[in-house]
């Protein structure tokens, strides 16, 4: 995607974030939604590399996001940036309504809470040995222990390191992963059946031939199980409709075909130039 310089918005993300690939896919389906002429929003794409700690750097923490993760929009014309997926996904749909229509606009809210309402990170580590070693990050506790730094980047590094023990090591804690499976089940099922009512079975998406920022945020939450092992999260229906979706050349234009998740065989991140 190219930078548009009279729009000047970028979007801060981490290929194997999974709610960085949320954002971006609700970009691109809703740019796909559209005839190219009308379709003018661009965003330029600034990748913020987690494995050489670039969320801690103290530009990032102090002017884009303090709380150190991805993805974040800024913009001329947002007041402050914007770091929730969540968010964001609903700003791209005042640029492309049609992801948010008004007849299944409080069903679709409803899910995209219910699905926002647990850590993706719970349901990310399937192996129990591997939770209990929780989600350690020995490059924060580096970076406060230095003399050198300026008070506003200690305070901003205190800051993550508070939100990081308050979000990210409660996320693997046995009792909230299996409330995380619950909730997913739940929210699984139930957008199946609105999956199979008649009047939806005639398209792809889960309301039809036309994707919503549902079908953006779901297709990624279960590229993410299945990448993980978790199939017994996931019913055999959904599994279809997202691994459909996975082949389409707007989830393709985000992940260039790589799961989502990271592993050495991919190389350094730094150095994909398709990222």
């Amino acid at each position: 995607m190219a930078p548009l310089a009279q729009e000047g918005y970028s979007l801060f993300v981490f290929p194997f974030s999974l709610y960085s690939i949320m954002t971006r896919y609700t970009f691109t389906l809703g740019r796909a939604g559209l005839p190219q002429e009308t379709s003018s929003l661009d965003i330029n794409l600034k990748l913020v590399n987690l494995h050489r700690d670039e969320n801690l750097a103290e530009d990032y923490l102090l002017n884009i996001n303090p709380k150190g993760q991805v993805p974040a929009l800024t913009g001329n014309d947002l007041p402050t940036p914007l770091t929730d997926s969540l968010d964001i996904s609903y700003w791209l749909c005042n640029h492309f309504p049609g992801l948010l229509p008004e007849a299944h606009k409080p069903v679709i809210q409803q899910f995209l809470t219910q699905l926002h309402g647990f850590e993706g990170l719970s349901l990310s580590v399937p192996s129990k040995a591997d939770r209990q070693e929780g989600v350690p990050n020995p490059s924060l506790d580096a970076l406060l222990a230095r003399s050198d730094i300026t008070p506003e980047y200690k305070r901003a590094l205190e800051y993550k390191k508070k939100f990081h023990q308050e979000t990210q090591e409660p996320a693997l804690w046995e009792e909230n992963v299996e409330r995380a499976e619950r909730l997913a089940k739940s929210v699984f099922d139930r957008v199946l059946r609105i999956h199979s009512w008649p009047q939806h079975t005639s398209g792809p998406w889960i309301f039809g031939e036309a994707a919503t920022v549902l079908d953006a945020h779901l297709v990624p939450l279960v590229a993410r199980l299945l990448d993980c092992g978790r199939t017994d999260l996931v019913p055999d229906e959904l599994q279809e409709y997202a691994l459909a979706a996975m082949r389409g050349p707007e989830y393709q234009a985000v992940t260039h075909g790589r799961r989502t998740i990271w592993d050495v065989s991919l190389g350094h991140v730094g150095l994909m130039k398709d990222f």
